[in-house]
């Protein structure tokens, strides 16, 4: 999988979830409304009985308020379904079937070594996937592409979540999952944000 399927996913996601959001949105406004309507009514005729001026003002303004509260319901519970999507790209990355995960792995590596030797840094749970067999094969493509790196796998590992950390010398690469996609977060998440946000039905 790469990049610019990882970015489809993402759209994609939104695009599935761009009515659940507005449905869960259009429920909880609804409950604020009806509250603050309620509430409105109640105060605007006891001002009333009691002969209270600006009964109308007070009911406007607990209104306002409502309004204001339904805008900011909306916000966190878009904030909250774009926190799912881009969990969700996470994870099926994460549980991707081993061929589809290697070839992700691999193509990171061979993108990011160039020359010089290297030592391959994995997760416990990536044991039976990333394989001293599969880092000979990765070696092999580099020498197939006239890259003059090649890598090794440490038998020690590291507290991530699916990727690697690659170690050559002093330099230290983190290509985890989790850094990964909070980089695609970070690239990504201004146009997830305006689309959901200027969707014409909100």
């Amino acid at each position: 999988m790469s990049l610019e399927k990882i970015i489809e996913r993402i759209d994609k996601e939104v695009k599935n979830n761009s009515e659940h959001i507005l449905d869960e949105a259009r429920k909880k406004e609804k409950e604020i409304l009806d509250l603050a309507r309620q509430e409105a009514e109640e105060i605007y005729k006891q001002r009333i009985k009691n002969g209270e001026g600006k009964a109308q003002a007070a009911k406007d303004n607990i209104l306002a308020q409502a309004r204001l509260e339904q805008k900011k319901e909306l916000l966190k519970t878009k904030q909250e379904q774009i926190n799912e999507i881009y969990q969700k790209v996470f994870d099926d990355l994460l549980m991707s079937p081993t061929g589809i995960y290697q070839n992700f792995i691999k193509k990171m590596i061979l993108e990011i070594m160039e020359q010089g030797k290297a030592e391959l840094f994995i997760s416990s749970r990536d044991e039976k996937r990333i394989t001293p067999s599969f880092i000979e094969q990765v070696n092999k493509e580099m020498k197939k592409r006239k890259q003059k790196g090649e890598i090794k796998l440490s038998p020690e590992r590291v507290d991530i979540n699916g990727g690697f950390i690659l170690r050559q010398g002093k330099v230290e690469l983190d290509n985890s999952f989790g850094t990964w996609i909070k980089l695609i977060r970070e690239e990504t998440e201004e146009q997830v944000i305006s689309r959901l946000l200027n969707n014409p039905e909100n």
